[in-house]
């Protein structure tokens, strides 16, 4: 049988008629413009494909030490993780539309969250003329990632292969890579399907820790028909901020494929890469995908807030390629002026005039205290003490709670109005209610003799009435007595008068715990007004007792002879037996037992110490021998 020779008809005949030549140059453009049209309508559908955007996210505010804030920031998809940093030159802060500068950053890891998502398929499963098939290849590349992870940051990893092999809560890469190497399924045999990258993006969704979130998908080329499931995870990836990269092992000439252009358009719209690999091309290191990820900023600020209520937070980044700004958060504070309050302030207080005119106590210290109801401590930048409504001490520096009151420029007893300001940080003023305070300026003893000596008509009129009674009564009498003066006895020492107690006007004996009087002598009252505390330079009588105040209560004499116990809003109190001592005062009696501070005393009244002082000086005086007046004793 001869051998036949087959010739392939040449596209162009030259002996094809030339009606048949024009039909097929037609057909032969209109595919050429249907593959150009082809793609360009690919290249539409990626250009439209919504792509990761650069972002700062600002979450969990802290408002605990306003004015500082403190806030949790969080950047996604930066344009170059290598360069772009966030710092306090590169950070603004905007509040309630003012821009307000970083007080400091500070970057925390907290690791991230990889899953590994395979499709096996014959593909993989090619080897080189080494015998090394392309999944090992990938997976031997896919280990290096253990080199720059740091033991204990917090990293998890999950594993997920068709068709329902899945791996998770693994916290070391080690760990997933036992687990892969104990599937068990054939590459050879296998179909292949895009179910592991969706219970992969399924799993990181339902992710709330907060990590960062990443996908590595190691695929044979998808099926035909799965190309609207690809989209469809894309908008998922990007609602829940998942990073998708592709590793997709098949021959180079399958990049035209439709399955191709949705899986590059999957990893590159979450922000990540697709890999085409035949078996020989360089694999990229996995560490880039994780650059930049498990990180976290703790910023704070000192905020500018003045009102309570609520106000909003944003972040003004610049990076490379321009300004990345964040959405505006709500949050709120309370802000108050500081509550101030008096501290111990009596409501009456009396004040005894010297004879000289100086007055006793000539001081008033005054103390404050301050607190802050919004909870929100802050530095006190003026304290300023205001009576009768005008501005009377004003302090700048510490110490700010401190007030003295001057007593002698208010010389006449009258109702004072006392208020105390504070002024904060921020500029806020808090101010105390008005107190009253009744000053009561008791003046100075006066005698007939002290008014009459200071009248110059009652000068004039002794005058005259000396000259008269030096000329009329003095001088005759003086000659009358030096007669009479041998008849006239010298009176015995038992009937001379005693000398007045008037300068006691009552007394203090000290107590020991079992109210058994002290040895040492009882403390005289010689005074209608005696200031008892522990301040000497403000009161008259005083003890270095702890439980005292600098003025703590008061005695007073009242017009009828009785005294008077007033307290002066002290903090151990004022007792009278075993019974408290208000503001208001109470009369002593006779024997009252009084407790001031850890101090105790018997009190003992006028009568008493007058009848005292008059049988003491009864049983002193001696007999003296009666003699009489010799005339020029008299005359001299």
């Amino acid at each position: 049988m001869p051998l036949k020779i087959f010739k392939p008809t040449p596209l162009f005949n030259n002996r094809a008629p030339r009606h048949e030549v024009g039909w097929i140059s037609r057909l032969f453009i209109c595919a050429l413009l249907l593959v150009f049209l082809s793609i360009q309508t690919l290249a539409v559908l990626a250009a439209v494909l919504p792509q990761p955007q650069p972002s700062l996210e600002v979450r969990n505010i802290d408002t605990r030490e306003f004015p500082l804030i403190r806030a949790e920031v969080k950047l996604r998809n930066l344009p170059d993780p290598a360069v772009d940093k966030l710092d306090a030159t590169t950070l603004q802060i905007l509040e309630d539309e003012n821009i307000l500068p970083v007080r400091s950053v500070v970057e925390n890891y907290e690791g991230f969250h990889l899953a590994l998502a395979i499709n096996p398929g014959i593909a993989l499963a090619w080897r080189d003329v080494n015998g090394i098939s392309r999944y090992d290849k990938l997976i031997r590349a896919f280990t290096q990632l253990n080199q720059s992870l740091v033991p204990g940051s917090g990293h998890r990893f999950s594993l997920y292969i068709n068709p329902d092999y899945e791996q998770t809560g693994f916290t070391d890469l080690d760990s997933l890579l036992i687990a892969l190497a104990d599937y068990p399924g054939n590459m050879r045999q296998m179909q292949s399907s895009i179910i592991s990258l969706q219970h992969a993006l399924e799993a990181l969704s339902a992710d709330e820790s907060g990590q960062d979130k990443t996908l590595l998908y190691i695929t044979v080329l998808p099926l035909l028909g799965e190309d609207v499931l690809l989209d469809e995870m894309l908008q998922t990836a990007l609602d829940h901020h998942i990073t998708i990269n592709i590793w997709l092992t098949e021959n180079p000439e399958v990049s035209t494929y439709p399955q191709v252009s949705h899986l590059r358009n999957l990893a590159e719209g979450s922000g990540g890469s697709m890999f085409l690999f035949s078996g020989s091309e360089p694999i990229p290191d996995p560490t880039s995908y994780v650059l930049g990820l498990g990180k976290r900023y703790q910023i704070s600020y000192l905020s500018q807030v003045r009102t309570s209520g609520e106000h909003q937070l944003g972040l003004s980044l610049q990076t490379s390629e321009g300004v990345v700004t964040s959405p505006n958060i709500t949050f709120s504070v309370e802000v108050l002026p500081a509550k101030v309050e008096f501290i111990n302030l009596p409501q009456t207080i009396s004040v005894q005039t010297a004879a000289d005119g100086s007055l006793s106590p000539a001081e008033l210290p005054l103390e404050i205290t301050v607190n802050f109801p919004d909870s929100h401590p802050r530095s006190i930048t003026r304290a300023s003490l205001w009576i009768n409504g005008n501005l009377y001490q004003e302090n700048t520096s510490a110490p700010y709670f401190s007030f003295r009151v001057n007593l002698t420029e208010f010389p006449e007893s009258q109702r004072l109005s006392l208020q105390a300001k504070i002024s904060d940080e921020l500029g806020l003023t808090g101010q105390s209610a008005l107190a009253p305070l009744d000053l009561e300026v008791i003046p100075a003893p006066s005698s007939p003799s002290s008014a009459f000596w200071r009248n110059p008509w009652f000068l004039g009129l002794l005058g005259a009435l000396f000259v008269g009674l030096l000329t009329f009564i003095v001088l005759p009498a003086r000659r009358k007595r030096t007669r009479l003066a041998k008849k006239v006895p010298l009176p015995e020492a038992g009937d001379l008068p005693l000398p007045p107690a008037q300068k006691i006007l009552a007394t203090l004996t000290r107590l020991d715990s079992d109210n058994i009087p002290l040895p040492e002598k009882p403390i005289p009252i010689s005074q209608e007004l005696t200031i008892i505390g522990r301040d000497p330079e403000l009161c008259q009588l005083s003890f270095a007792d702890p439980a005292l105040e600098p003025m703590h209560c008061q005695l007073r004499m009242l017009p009828e002879g009785k005294f008077r116990l007033t307290d002066f809003h002290s903090k151990a109190g004022t007792w009278v037996n075993y019974a408290p001592v208000g503001q208001s005062g109470l009369i002593l009696q006779q024997g009252d037992i009084i407790h001031i501070g850890s101090l105790t005393f018997r009190f003992g009244s006028g009568s008493g110490v007058a009848s005292d002082l008059r049988g003491s000086s009864e049983e002193n005086v001696e007999p003296v021998e009666k003699d009489t007046v010799s005339p020029d004793s008299l005359s001299s």
